[in-house]
This record gives C-alpha cells, structure tokens and sequence, in this order.
C-alpha cells in the first residue's frame, strides 16, 4: 500500500490521532514491552513520518539516532523534517537484506500485514538480533476482530488483511524465537464527525479498498446505529508480540 500512504503523508499525523493521551499510552507500552535503555539502536520498520520513532525515543532517553525505516518515499521526506532520525527508505524485505547496519531492538507498530515474506524477515531478524545484546523485536498489531468502529465492510476487509497473533507467534516460533505477547484496551470519546473525517482521509490502509462512495454508505450506516449520539466510544484492543532471540 505504499501508494496510498504516499496519498496521505501529509496529513497522516493529524487523520491517525486518536488524541494526545492515547499516543503518551502507546509510547509507554511500546518503550515498556521492547525495554527500551538509553544504550539501545533502535529500528522503527514502517516507521512513516517517524513521529511515534521520535517520542518513543525521548520517552527512552536513547542516546543514539533511531532509524526509521519506511518505503513510501512521500512518509520519508516527512520524516526527515524532523532532523532527529537516521531515515531508510526501504520495506522490511529490502531492509533486512542491508548489510552493515547495528541495531538491537526492532518495532514493528501496525504495519506487521504490510510484510510480503514474512518467514524470511523473521529468519533475517533472528539473525541479527541473537547476536545483540539484549535483542528483540516488538510487533504491535490488533485483533482480526477489532472492536474499534468501522462499517462492516471495512471490519470484514481489516479481518482479511490481519494476520492472527497466534499465526505471527508460530511463524516467530519456527524462526528461532521465544516469544510472549500482552494484550491491553485504551478507550477514547471523540465527535463522531471528527472519527467520521479520519475515515474520509483512510487514515488506515484498509480503508483505501473503498471509493469515496463506499466510505459515505459505510459513515451512514455508522451514523444510524449511533442515533442522536453525537460522540464516538472507540476501544482499542492493541497486542503487544514480544520476541527475544
């Protein structure tokens, strides 16, 4: 989908915010469930326009640049805005592939779907990270079944896309890792019209399936099972896939 996040990459921060707090929660858990250190190289893969990569990197106090690593080439040129990141074009087949680099904690945050071969990135990753101190990867993804509030043809697209963890923790498993996973809810109110324009801008990549008619029957067919509520209860149901060499 590197088209469509080309499309958006200059409003995705704004379209993918659920609020200001949400992302201190998902910063938390993200530096919390890698164990984060100063020492640490981080990678960011899919890492867009690195604004998570650059508060997760304050909120760890690493003391070295994180890479962001991202293959649409309009999320770089947004993340190298910011001056605080060693910005890699590439997707996470290629960038494995790349020799000389040295990292020891890898994240993956939603975007673990955008993986053309798996089972070689996990081999490539093992790889690497048995040999660092302290390695790991973190894959933050959601359930097939999400309880966050999309119309039902966008829910059954997100189950078709969506890799189940059971499946990534055995593919995980088989390429040498040990691995655990967590799993947390983070609830937000927001104006239904605010949730209602995030879904106009596809602030997530199943949604570019969808004509721009499509995504105004699936808002009324919102709209109705909301009635006169005039606010959005969305409940994040986020897994956190933890692997250690």
């Amino acid at each position: 989908m590197d088209n469509h996040f080309d499309s958006i990459a200059d409003i995705f921060n704004q379209s993918w915010h659920f609020s200001d707090r949400y992302k201190t929660w998902m910063v938390d858990h993200i530096v919390e469930h890698l164990g984060l250190q100063p020492s640490d190289i981080l990678v960011d893969l899919g890492g867009g326009t690195g604004n998570y990569t650059v508060k997760i990197a304050h909120q760890a106090q690493l003391s070295h640049k994180a890479f962001c690593v991202e293959p649409s080439a309009e999320m770089c040129a947004e993340a190298r805005k910011l001056n605080e990141l060693e910005v890699i074009q590439a997707c996470a087949n290629s960038f494995v592939e790349i020799e000389g680099l040295t990292y020891n904690k890898v994240l993956m945050k939603e975007m673990v779907h955008h993986i053309s071969d798996r089972n070689q990135v996990w081999c490539d990753l093992h790889c690497s990270l048995q040999h660092a101190e302290n390695g790991a990867l973190l894959i933050v993804t959601r359930p097939q079944e999400t309880p966050i509030p999309l119309f039902q043809a966008a829910k059954q697209q997100f189950a078709s896309n969506q890799p189940s963890h059971k499946t990534l923790m055995a593919e995980l498993e088989t390429a040498g890792f040990t691995v655990k996973y967590a799993v947390d809810t983070y609830q937000v109110n927001m104006p239904k019209e605010r949730w209602f324009s995030m879904l106009r801008n596809r602030f997530m990549s199943d949604l570019s399936y969808f004509t721009d008619d499509e995504i105004e029957h699936g808002i009324h067919e919102l709209d109705m099972n909301l009635g006169k509520s005039n606010e959005i209860v969305l409940s994040d149901q986020v897994l956190f896939i933890h692997a250690s060499g």
